[in-house]
C-alpha cells in the first residue's frame, strides 16, 4: 500500500513537472519551489521567483549548445563547451532610479577598509559608493573585508575586476585573454566570486574589463591576442555566473579617449548589449597636459552613451593638483554634470599616483570637493 501511494505521489509531481516546463520551454527557464507567473511584453506567460524578485537574473535552465543561430539568439561563444549565456530583455524595473541626488564616492589605494572611515570624517560626510580593485592574479577573491564598512553602512561596492598579474610588467599576459575566459580556464574563478558577491549580500557594482579601449592592461581590445568582438563575447559569458547573484548589477565602463583613436577601437563598438549591461560607465582624467575642463573631458562621451538610455556612472575619475583644480570640481560636480540626466553618480579617485589627485592635494580643493557634495 504505502509502494502504491508513493508511486502515485511521484506521478502527480512528474505531471506537475512537465506541466511547468511546457509553459517555460520558450523562455528557457527551470521551476523553483515558489512559482508564480506574469504575462511579459510579449503575451507571454513567465515563472519568477517571488522570494528573490529580480526581473534581470531569474533562474533558468542550462542552455543546449545549438548549430543553428535563430533572429532572437544571443551571441554564440565559440572554442568551449561551456554553454552561451542567454539573458532576457531587462525591465526598466531592475535598472537603478535616476531620480533624486546624485550619488558619490571614491576610489582607495589597495585593500584599505579603514581608508572609509577616515576619508569620511575628513570630507565631513558619508560616501554612497566604495571603490576597488581585484585583480585575477593576486588578490584575486571577493574583498568579504568590506562587510562591515561597506555592506552594513548601506553602501555600494563598486568593483574593477581586472584580468591580470599586477607583478608582470606588461600587456602580454595570455593567461588571462578574452580566449582563455571563452575557452572555460577561468570557470571554477567566475563561480565562486560570483557565489561569494551573493553571501555578500549588499549591493555591488560588478565592472569587469574597465578602459578596454584604453589598451593599457592585458584585457585590451586589440592586445594580448585580444579583439573587440572577442572582448564582447567574453564579458557576456562572465555575466551568466551571477545569475543567482540579484544584488550584483554589471557595469561597462570604457575610458574617455581611446587608443588608439581608431574606428576599429570606438568605444560603442565595445558595447556587449542590452541584455547584458545594468549601468553604462566611463572613466575620465584632466591630465593637465594640456589643461580640460570637465566638460572637456566628459561632455562628448556623456552625450554619447546616453544613446543607451541606462543609468550612467562616472565611474572614476579625479583632476591634476594645481591653482586651477577647485574651480575644475566646482564648475564639473556643481554645474555641468546636471546637464546629463542619466549619470546616477561619480567615483573620484583618490590617489597619488601619476598626479596628486587626492581631494586633499591642497587646502582649496578640499573646500571645493566638500562644497559641491549632494
Amino acid at each position: 500500500m504505502k509502494l502504491e501511494i508513493i508511486s502515485a505521489a511521484i506521478l502527480m509531481f512528474s505531471g506537475f513537472f512537465n506541466t511547468v516546463t511546457s509553459t517555460l520551454q520558450d523562455s528557457e527557464y527551470v521551476p523553483v519551489e515558489e512559482v508564480s507567473y506574469v504575462t511579459d511584453e510579449n503575451g507571454n506567460q513567465v515563472a519568477i521567483e517571488t522570494s528573490r524578485y529580480d526581473w534581470r537574473r531569474r533562474r533558468r535552465a542550462t542552455p543546449q549548445p545549438s548549430a543553428t543561430a535563430t533572429a532572437t539568439a544571443r551571441p554564440t561563444i565559440m572554442a568551449t563547451a561551456t554553454p552561451t549565456p542567454i539573458k532576457t530583455t531587462p525591465s526598466p524595473v531592475a535598472l537603478p532610479s535616476t531620480q533624486g541626488r546624485l550619488k558619490w564616492g571614491a576610489a582607495f589605494p589597495e585593500w584599505q577598509p579603514e581608508a572609509v572611515g577616515a576619508f569620511e570624517s575628513m570630507i565631513g560626510k558619508p560616501i554612497d559608493y566604495y571603490a576597488t580593485f581585484v585583480h585575477w592574479g593576486n588578490e584575486k577573491d571577493f574583498p568579504m573585508l568590506y562587510s562591515g564598512v561597506v555592506r552594513d553602512a548601506g553602501k555600494t561596492m563598486v568593483i574593477f575586476w581586472e584580468a591580470k598579474d599586477y607583478n608582470v610588467p606588461s600587456v602580454n599576459q595570455t593567461q588571462y585573454n578574452f580566449d582563455a575566459v571563452l575557452s572555460g580556464k577561468w570557470d571554477s574563478y567566475f563561480t565562486q566570486f560570483a557565489k561569494d558577491a551573493r553571501t555578500y549580500g549588499g549591493p555591488v557594482i560588478l565592472i569587469p574589463y574597465s578602459e578596454s579601449n584604453d589598451n593599457s592592461g592585458p584585457w585590451g581590445g586589440q592586445v594580448n591576442g585580444n579583439t573587440v568582438e572577442k572582448f564582447k563575447l567574453a564579458y557576456q559569458y562572465i555575466t551568466k555566473f551571477f545569475n543567482d547573484a540579484p544584488n550584483v548589477k554589471f557595469g561597462w565602463a570604457m575610458n574617455n579617449v581611446s587608443s588608439p583613436q581608431t574606428d576599429d577601437n570606438k568605444i560603442e563598438r565595445y558595447y556587449p548589449g542590452d541584455e547584458y549591461v545594468d549601468i553604462v560607465g566611463v572613466d575620465g582624467f584632466n591630465f593637465g597636459t594640456p589643461w580640460q575642463t570637465w566638460d572637456q573631458v566628459f561632455g562628448s562621451v556623456l552625450t554619447m552613451l546616453s544613446q543607451y538610455n541606462k543609468p550612467i556612472l562616472i565611474a572614476s575619475t579625479a583632476s591634476k593638483e594645481g591653482p586651477e583644480k577647485p574651480q575644475w570640481i566646482i564648475d564639473g560636480f556643481g554645474t555641468q554634470i546636471k546637464k546629463y540626466p542619466l549619470v546616477i553618480g561619480w567615483v573620484w579617485f583618490n590617489e597619488r599616483k601619476e598626479r596628486d589627485w587626492r581631494v586633499n592635494s591642497d587646502a582649496a580643493t578640499l573646500e571645493a570637493f566638500k562644497k559641491v557634495l549632494p
